[in-house]
C-alpha cells in the first residue's frame, strides 16, 4: 500500500494509468515549450532576411527580437500569480490563443510598426508557458523526480532552438519567412487545443487565497538570500545566451565566416542540440549522482564561462571544428538552468511555486533584452570606425564578463536539496481521482 501511495515501483493498474497520464501532461507542455524557444530564437535566423525586406538597421532588428522579451518579462509575476490561483490550463491557453494572433499579424505584416505589435504580442502569449508548467510538474511529480522532468521540458525546449536553426533555415529558403510564421501560429492553436484538453491541476491543501496570503508569500520571498543570487544569475547567464542565440549568433557566422543562412542555422542548431542533452543529464546528476543543487549549478556555470573565451578573444580564427563545439557546449552548459528553478521550487512552499518562479523568471528575458539591444548597439556605433570582427570581438567580452559574474553568483547560492523528501498529496491519488478533486480548471 506504501509503495503504491508513494508512485515508486508498482505495476498495478491505477499506478501505471497515474504513470501515463503524468506523462501525457509532460508531454503536452514541452511541446507548448518547445514553440517558445523556437519563437524566441528565431529572429537569429531571420535577422537578414528582414533587415533586407525593411531596410532595418542593426538596432532595429536588435529593437524587434528585444520585443519578445520585454512583454515576456513584466507578464511573468500576473502569470504566477494566475498559475497558483487559476491553475496551468486556463493560464497557458488564454495565454498562448494572443500568441496564435501574434504569429498571424507578424506573417502579414508589410511595415516595421506591424512587425513590432505582432512580435510584443508573441511574447506576450508564449510568456504564459513556462510558469505555469512548473506549477503543473511540481503538482504530479515527486521531489526527486522534479529536476529530471524539468530536464525533459529543457530538453524540449532546445528542440524548439534546434527547429529555430536549421529547420526555419530551411522553410526560410523554401516557403519564405511568411509562410513559415502561419505555419507557426496553426501550430500554436493546435496545442492550445490539446492544452485545454489533455492538462489538468488537481487542488492542494496548500492553495492560498486572499491578498494576505499573497502578501506574506512576498515577505516570505524577499527575504530569501537565494532569489535575490539567482535573480542575477539568471539576468546575466541568459541574457548573454538569449544574446547570442536569440539574434546575433547568426548574423556573427555570415559576417565573420561567410556562411549562408541555412550553413548559420545548422550552427545554431547545435546550442538547441547541446540544451537537448544538458538539460536531462544536468537534471539527473543533481538528482541522482552529486543530490546537489549547488554544486551542479556552480560546475556547469562555470563551463559555460569557459565557451567565451575563443569568441572572445579568438572572434576570427576559431577552427570549424572548434567553433561547432564551442556552439553545442554553450547550450549544454545553459541547461544549467534547470538548477535554478529546481532551487527555487525547494525554496517555498508548494503553494508559491508559481509567484516564486514567475518572480525570476523576469530577469533572463531583461537579460536577453538588454544584450540583445546592447551588442545590436555595440555593432552599430563601432562598425563606423571599426572592421565587423573587433565590433563582435567587443560584444562577446561583454558576454564574457556577464557569465562570470553568473558563475561567482552560484557560488555564494544556498544548498536546497533534501534526500528523500516526498511529494505533493495528489500523488496519492490516481489521475481519474485526482481530477475529480480540481475545483475552478474543468471545462
Amino acid at each position: 500500500m506504501e509503495r503504491e501511495r508513494s508512485g515508486l515501483g508498482t505495476c498495478t493498474p491505477r499506478a501505471t494509468e497515474r504513470s501515463n497520464y503524468r506523462l501525457a501532461i509532460l508531454l503536452t507542455l514541452s511541446m507548448l515549450y518547445l514553440l517558445t524557444y523556437l519563437h524566441r530564437m528565431s529572429p537569429a535566423v531571420l535577422a537578414k532576411a528582414l533587415m533586407n525586406e525593411f531596410a532595418l538597421s542593426a538596432l532595429a532588428i536588435s529593437l524587434l527580437s528585444s520585443l519578445y522579451f520585454y512583454p515576456y518579462a513584466f507578464a511573468q509575476v500576473p502569470i504566477g500569480v494566475l498559475s497558483d490561483v487559476l491553475g496551468a490550463r486556463n493560464t497557458i491557453a488564454g495565454f498562448m490563443s494572443i500568441s496564435v494572433i501574434g504569429c498571424v499579424l507578424f506573417a502579414i505584416a508589410h511595415d516595421l510598426y506591424v512587425l513590432l505589435i505582432a512580435r510584443a504580442l508573441i511574447g506576450i502569449g508564449v510568456a504564459g508557458v513556462f510558469v505555469p508548467a512548473i506549477k503543473a510538474i511540481s503538482l504530479w511529480f515527486k521531489s526527486d523526480e522534479f529536476a529530471s522532468a524539468l530536464g525533459v521540458l529543457k530538453t524540449f525546449g532546445g528542440l524548439g532552438a534546434v527547429f529555430s536553426g536549421y529547420v526555419l533555415a530551411v522553410l526560410l529558403v523554401t516557403l519564405g519567412w511568411r509562410c513559415s510564421f502561419l505555419l507557426f501560429g496553426f501550430m500554436t492553436m493546435a496545442l492550445t487545443i490539446a492544452c485545454w484538453l489533455i492538462v489538468r491541476d488537481p487542488r492542494v491543501a496548500e492553495r492560498r487565497k486572499g491578498k494576505s496570503g499573497l502578501k506574506g508569500a512576498a515577505k516570505l520571498i524577499l527575504k530569501s538570500k537565494n532569489f535575490w543570487i539567482l535573480i542575477v544569475f539568471q539576468f546575466l547567464l541568459n541574457g548573454a545566451l538569449y544574446g547570442f542565440q536569440g539574434l546575433w549568433g547568426g548574423p556573427y557566422l555570415i559576417d565573420v565566416y561567410k556562411f549562408d543562412e541555412v550553413q548559420a542555422g545548422a550552427c545554431l542548431s547545435l546550442i538547441g542540440i547541446g540544451l537537448i542533452v544538458g538539460a536531462p543529464v544536468i537534471g539527473a546528476l543533481s538528482d541522482k549522482v552529486f543530490k546537489s543543487r549547488k554544486a551542479v549549478l556552480s560546475m556547469f556555470s562555470g563551463v559555460f564561462v569557459l565557451t567565451w573565451v575563443p569568441l572572445a578573444f579568438v572572434t576570427t580564427h576559431i577552427p570549424p571544428l572548434l567553433l561547432h563545439l564551442v556552439y553545442f557546449v554553450m547550450g549544454f552548459a545553459g541547461g544549467v538552468v534547470v538548477m535554478v528553478n529546481t532551487i527555487l521550487k525547494e525554496s517555498f512552499p508548494l503553494s508559491m511555486t508559481g509567484t516564486a518562479v514567475s518572480a525570476v523568471n523576469m530577469f533572463p528575458f531583461l537579460g536577453g533584452a538588454a544584450f540583445q539591444t546592447g551588442m545590436g548597439y555595440v555593432l552599430d556605433i563601432l562598425s563606423r570606425t571599426h572592421v565587423i570582427e573587433e565590433c563582435y570581438s567587443l560584444a562577446f567580452k561583454l558576454c564574457l564578463l556577464g557569465a562570470t559574474t553568473a558563475f561567482i553568483c552560484s557560488l555564494l547560492t544556498e544548498e536546497t536539496f533534501q534526500a528523500g523528501e516526498g511529494g505533493p498529496e495528489l500523488l496519492a491519488k490516481g489521475p481519474l481521482e485526482a481530477i475529480a478533486s480540481e475545483s475552478n480548471t474543468r471545462a
